[in-house]
């Protein structure tokens, strides 16, 4: 009976076969647009993008990994910062032009440094080598006002400068 069922050709045969093939189509088609529609649902009534998780994390969640403990965290960043120390260091020191030290309040001449200066860092890929480039900027003032001296270069000022005017970093 089992061979006359595989050599068996009729009309209901075919049919059930091209059914079996259509409904296997469906069946991925479906799927498709499932996680479409829960995409979309995620992205309408979900959380609004900014409190979205990472999709890395998701992934990481799906695929069973954990997220690494934060000693593992610490430790990377300290193994980064010891390795920034060692990169050769060249300063770059700011002076303001005599012409610009003048209080802004008084006009006085008689500026004093303010401090030993604001200093920043930035890794600078140069080719062949990487070397860390501090820039050193003075700050000075007039003994008797409380207005620290120009910048001698314009740019934005950061947002301490603009919340105490008096007493710009440069």
């Amino acid at each position: 009976m089992a061979a006359f069922a595989e050599t068996h050709q009729c009309e209901w045969r075919e049919r059930a076969e091209e059914l079996e093939r259509e409904n296997l189509t469906l069946k991925e088609r479906v799927g498709r647009i499932e996680s479409q529609l829960a995409l979309l649902q995620r992205t309408v009534f979900g959380k609004k993008s900014e409190k979205l998780p990472r999709v890395e994390d998701e992934l990481r969640k799906s695929s069973g990994d954990v997220l690494r403990p934060h000693e593992a965290t610490l430790k990377e960043r300290r193994r980064k910062r010891e390795a920034r120390a060692t990169l050769p260091e060249r300063v770059i020191h700011h002076r303001v032009p005599d012409e610009a030290r003048r209080c802004p309040a008084c006009g006085g001449t008689a500026l004093k440094p303010l401090g030993p200066g604001k200093r920043t860092e930035i890794l600078e890929h140069v080719p062949a080598h990487v070397e860390r480039r501090s820039t050193s900027r003075r700050r000075s003032s007039v003994p008797a006002a409380r207005a620290s001296s120009p910048r001698p270069h314009r740019r934005p000022l950061s947002r301490a400068s603009t919340a105490r005017a008096s007493w710009r970093t440069w």
